[in-house]
């Protein structure tokens, strides 16, 4: 045989018991007791590895150990590092209580942490999408107690208690020209998965008002002109905190696209030989902005410019009103959201379509957001579930404006993303690669959506997750797959 060399056995064997022995990163027992520290300042700390408010800075994996009943104020950061938030004796109580938030935000825009939950019971928050007004669409309300972006979540001896979903309501009439040829007004904002859509103009030559802000922001409405001397300029979206949503057109520029967290801005108005022109699409969470309008006059330039398209979850933006001929077309709603309308005109401009669970805009009223996944929802990644409890929660879809088409309610306890496209064409902020849901030994009682299926991964308490599976006892699980949670 040929001479042939190996690398030293003796450094080989080194190195491969170096990788197996190296030590992994310190972690640091965060106490949350509410008063010094608070589960705000915790999830910072731990984020970030500093030191927050009463909080120990955060090193490597963190325990987030909560030993108290907590209610929370405001939203609280989203989940970015890997952790373990963990209840002490009792299984202490975390819950939003009336503020309307989602209580935890796994992940973001390429990030995808590893977190367990354990030994808790969430209980009474809610997950409410935006409203839109004018023919705006609204925003979809997912997973009241937990929002998964990204990440392997396992969540172990946790009870789930009256934890809820609701769609933003969709707006009705869209644009009306209050009888004056002469005054084209701005389409509104599309609702986010948080803050309510701004208004387009309402007065001649005017400008539209900034998108609403909340766990995630909305579109900004439109602009208007007036008798051909008058231009106004679109508002910004509105954006959640971190979030970075798109500025409003000047007279006579295009509203910008939002970025994650953020609305798109409204269109700004123009002046002959200028066009007005179109909102923004919104960013993941954000709605669209509202396209500009345009009146009847020699000074100005024919036609209502389009709504944006929203983005995940937020409703898509009313187009602008043009009396002379056709208003703009509607925005597309995002994943769970609703369309907009057309913008008013001698005819209506082309409605958009709902996303997936998200109503439809029809001529005159934008469509409403869907409500998916009372407790839970996931987007992509894991998520294992282990001898946990959901109980009384709920999905409701968001009320129709006028004659707009509402929205769906699917998942009353969990709901996880099914399909990676949109029937509408709208795909911002879907992911690559379906989500894995799985575990052992839960129970489901008294959980409610009003359009679940009878399938056992379409049904009052879950969609797209195996209902049937997750209550097996883990040693049936093991006989049924031959494995353990997978």
């Amino acid at each position: 045989m040929g001479n042939r060399r190996f690398p030293a056995r003796a450094a080989l064997a080194a190195a491969v018991i170096a990788a197996l022995t190296a030590a992994p990163a310190a972690a640091t027992t965060i106490i949350v007791d509410g008063t010094v520290c608070t589960l705000n300042d915790a999830i910072t700390a731990a984020n970030n590895d500093v030191a927050s408010g009463g909080c120990l800075a955060g090193s490597g994996r963190d325990t987030l150990q909560i030993t108290t009943n907590l209610t929370v104020s405001g939203v609280l950061p989203q989940i970015a590092s890997d952790m373990d938030i963990v209840g002490d004796v009792g299984s202490p109580t975390i819950s939003q209580g009336a503020s309307g938030y989602r209580l935890f935000f796994v992940g973001g825009s390429g990030v995808a942490p590893s977190v367990s939950f354990q030994n808790l019971t969430l209980s009474n928050n809610a997950a409410q999408g935006g409203g839109g007004s004018h023919g705006a669409g609204g925003g979809a309300g997912m997973g009241g107690a937990i929002f998964i972006y990204d990440g392997a979540v396992t969540v172990t001896n946790v009870a789930f208690n009256g934890n809820h979903a609701y769609g933003g309501q969709a707006g009705g009439v869209s644009n009306t020209i209050f009888g004056d040829i002469n005054v084209g007004m701005g389409g509104d904002g599309g609702g986010g998965m948080g803050g309510s859509g701004g208004t387009g103009a309402q007065l001649s030559g005017g400008s539209g008002t900034q998108g609403g802000v909340g766990d995630f922001g909305s579109g900004g409405g439109g602009a208007g002109t007036s008798n051909g001397s008058t231009a106004g300029g679109g508002a910004p979206g509105g954006g959640s905190p971190g979030g970075n949503p798109g500025t409003g057109g000047s007279s006579p520029t295009a509203g910008q696209p939002g970025e994650f967290g953020g609305g798109g801005g409204g269109g700004g108005a123009g002046l002959a030989p200028a066009a007005s022109q179109p909102g923004g699409a919104g960013g993941f969470g954000g709605g669209g902005g509202g396209g500009a309008g345009s009146c009847q006059y020699a000074g100005c330039p024919g036609g209502g410019a389009a709504g944006g398209d929203g983005g995940f979850g937020g409703g898509g933006g009313a187009g602008g009103a043009y009396p002379g001929g056709t208003g703009g077309a509607g925005g597309r709603g995002g994943f769970g959201a609703g369309g907009g309308a057309g913008g008013a005109g001698e005819s209506a401009g082309t409605p958009g379509g709902g996303g997936f669970g998200g109503g439809n805009g029809v001529l005159t009223s934008g469509g409403s957001g869907g409500g998916l996944g009372g407790a839970v929802f996931i987007r992509a990644g894991s998520l294992t579930l282990m001898s946990s409890s959901f109980s009384s929660n709920s999905a409701y879809a968001g009320e129709s404006g006028g004659s707009g088409t509402a929205g769906l309610a699917k998942g009353g306890a969990i709901f996880a993303l099914s399909d990676l496209t949109n029937a509408n064409g709208n795909n911002q902020g879907m992911p690559t690669s379906l989500p894995k849901v799985s575990g052992c030994q839960n129970t489901f009682t008294s959980n409610y959506a009003p359009d679940g299926g009878t399938s056992p991964r379409d049904n009052i308490d879950t969609y797209g997750a195996d209902r049937t599976g997750l209550m097996l006892s883990c040693g049936d699980r093991i006989f049924a797959d031959g494995f353990g949670v997978p």
